[in-house]
Parts: C-alpha cells; sequence; structure tokens
C-alpha cells in the first residue's frame, strides 16, 4: 500500500512537472477532456512513468503522447484539476485508468506466450 501511494505521489509531481514544461504559454481557455481522452492519456502517461527510463525521455515521451491525442498540456492539467476536485471522479476515473492498463499488459502477456503470433515467416 505505501508504495502504491509513492508510486501515485512520484506520478503526480512528474505528470506535474511534465505538464510546465510542454505547457504554451497562450492565454487561451482550455476546455475540459473528455472522460475517454483523458483515461486514455492518463493511462499513457502513467506507463511511460513506470518504465524506468530518464526525466528527459520520459518527458519526450509524454510530449508524443499529447501530440497523438491532439491535446495540449494546459487542456489535460486542467481536466486534472476539475478531477482532483472531486474525489468521486477522481476513483472513477483512476479505476478506468487501471483497467486499461491491465487490459494493455494483458494483452503483452498474450503476445508473451504466443510469439508466434508476431512472427510470422513467410510460406513457401
Amino acid at each position: 500500500m505505501i508504495k502504491q501511494s509513492n508510486t501515485l505521489f512520484y506520478f503526480l509531481i512528474v505528470t506535474f512537472l511534465i505538464t510546465i514544461f510542454i505547457s504554451s504559454c497562450s492565454k487561451k481557455e482550455h476546455k475540459r477532456l473528455k472522460d475517454d481522452k483523458f483515461t486514455e492519456v492518463l493511462a499513457e502517461l502513467m506507463i511511460i512513468e513506470n518504465l524506468g527510463i530518464q526525466e528527459f525521455e520520459r518527458i519526450i515521451l509524454a510530449k508524443n503522447v499529447f501530440e497523438k491525442h491532439k491535446i495540449d498540456s494546459a487542456a489535460f492539467n486542467e481536466t486534472r484539476r476539475f478531477y482532483a476536485e472531486n474525489e468521486k471522479y477522481w476513483i472513477k476515473i483512476y479505476t478506468k485508468v487501471k483497467d486499461k492498463i491491465q487490459i494493455k499488459l494483458d494483452s503483452l502477456q498474450t503476445i508473451s506466450n504466443n510469439p508466434e503470433d508476431i512472427i510470422q515467416t513467410p510460406e513457401e
């Protein structure tokens, strides 16, 4: 339980730092992201955070996630703040994130159990 709390704490700190680093200086108002998009981005960021790579590599990967989903860090941060202010929403979002990560882990486990599914040799 303590390890989970530490991981969450470090994730939130790194997410905050990434958000500040990537955010633009524009003063336009940012809309809150839809739940599905936010959970997908958050799940990807959590995976990146736990890759065991250097900080600058995590920042680059996080930037790629924002570009992939066509969002900016300010919109992500605004959405994160919105959910953080309401514990029920936050728990709902993290449950969805946990489920998304579990699906990705199950997919990787299936691939590692069946490597022939990945490598296909041409038939003669």
